[in-house]
């Protein structure tokens, strides 16, 4: 759901603006109450294989000219798709580091070794598509490299602030 911005809270390009606003009648309690934690999502694609033939045809592409050309790019929009369509959507949302240590503390009371304690964290911030701490260790057994992106973007979930990108905002009325 997306919400539009809200002039009462101010203006986040120019805090100069904000000198009307009526410190009163802003109800600090009413806004923490509806704060949510920080998600973020990344595509993780299956078909890494693909990414091979994909970067030996593009460039042969970049080198080619005429028919050669044209059935290079026809292959390799195949290839995209494919790897397209094998991209699942994780959906990660951030932790406090109490919840994180909390967790943690939970994972090892429940027997999971050290060496996972990291994937069951991982797992737990991971709202879509769920997960379990035995898949994540099946990926990273398979890819790696997949689990440690998804560790970073659930990393950034737990410490990297909300930001408003100003081309997106809508025109000030003025």
């Amino acid at each position: 759901m997306t919400k539009k911005y809200d002039p009462s809270f101010g203006d986040p390009i120019d805090p100069d603006k904000n000198s009307d606003l009526d410190p009163k009648g802003f109800d600090l309690a009413a806004w923490i109450s509806g704060v949510q934690p920080v998600r973020r999502r990344v595509t993780v694609y299956g078909r890494g294989d693909l990414q091979a033939e994909i970067d030996e045809l593009s460039r042969a592409e970049a080198l080619a000219r005429g028919a050669d050309r044209k059935r290079l790019e026809e292959r390799l929009v195949e290839l995209t798709a494919e790897l397209q369509d094998s991209g699942v959507v994780f959906e990660i949302e951030g932790r406090t580091s109490t919840a994180v240590t909390t967790v943690a503390k939970a994972l090892r009371d429940g027997g999971v070794p050290d060496e996972d304690i990291d994937l069951g964290l991982l797992a737990a911030q991971i709202v879509a598509p769920q997960v379990t701490l035995e898949q994540l260790r099946d990926l990273r057994a398979k890819r790696e490299a997949d689990v440690l992106r998804l560790a970073s973007v659930a990393a950034d979930a737990n410490s990297r602030p909300v930001a408003l990108d100003p081309r997106f905002l809508p025109a000030a009325s003025d």
